[in-house]
Formats: C-alpha cells, structure tokens, sequence
C-alpha cells in the first residue's frame, strides 16, 4: 500500500473513531496519520504530502478542542504552522510546495483563530451539523 492510501485508511479509521466518540483511539490513529506524512514530507516533497500533513493536524486539532484540551490544540496547530512557514522561507524548495507551504500555514492560522473563538464562546457557535451532509471538496482526503 503506497503513503497516499494508508494515510487515508488511518484517516478514515480515525474519524470513525472521533464520530464515536472514541477519542483515545481517535488520537492514537490521528498522530499515526499525523507522523506518516511528516516522513512523506521529509522524504519527498509535494503538494500532496503538505495538504495530508495539514489535515492531520488539523484533525487532531479538532479532536483536542472537542475535549477542551485547549493548549494541546493551541500547540499541535501552532507548532505545525510555524514548520509551514518555515520550510516555505527554504532556499531548496520547489515553488509549488512553497506555495502550498504558505496556503496551508493561512488554515492553520485560521483554525486557531476559530478555536481561540470557541474556547471563549463555548456555546454562541452555529450548529454544524448541516456541514457533514455537504459533498467532500477535493482538497480533503
């Protein structure tokens, strides 16, 4: 099975767990998702690797503020958004994934600012529960 596809099997399985409510599981298959693509990324490069990376962040993210586990949220999403912006600044990478680099590093940005906003109003958000019969866009794997 190439990265791609365990990568999302990981992912899938993770988000049935998360849906379940089963956040230890949930959290294990999340931060295997997680590490897989970071040594895809490390080991080659790519639009694709950086987006995978950055959905496992972000998932993880999610499932830490679901527990108001709000400074892991805060660091995993931070962490990962500065090595965006990082390995963007780099001198060897080809512009595309710089771009995507840059790209990705804005939604990490934005899901801080959105988590920073629920932590403060735990209960003046929007139900989104209208948002999980939308059809997937295809950035997301």
């Amino acid at each position: 099975m190439d990265t791609i596809e365990h990568w999302k099997q990981l992912t899938r399985q993770a988000n049935d767990a998360f849906e379940k409510e089963c956040n230890a599981v949930a959290e294990s298959l999340y931060k295997r998702s997680l590490s897989l693509m970071q040594q895809a990324l490390e080991n080659q490069p790519g639009l694709v690797q950086v987006i995978c990376l950055s959905v496992s962040v972000q998932n993880l993210a999610d499932l830490y503020a679901r527990q108001a586990r709000w400074q892991r949220c805060f660091t995993i999403l931070e962490t990962y958004r500065a090595r965006f912006d990082h390995a963007a600044e780099s001198l060897d990478c080809p512009p595309s994934v710089g771009l995507s680099l840059i790209q990705e590093s804005c939604r990490l940005r934005r899901e801080i600012l959105r988590h920073q906003h629920e932590q403060s109003h735990p209960h003046t958000l929007p139900d989104r529960s209208w948002v999980s019969s939308l059809p997937m866009t295809e950035r997301v794997h």
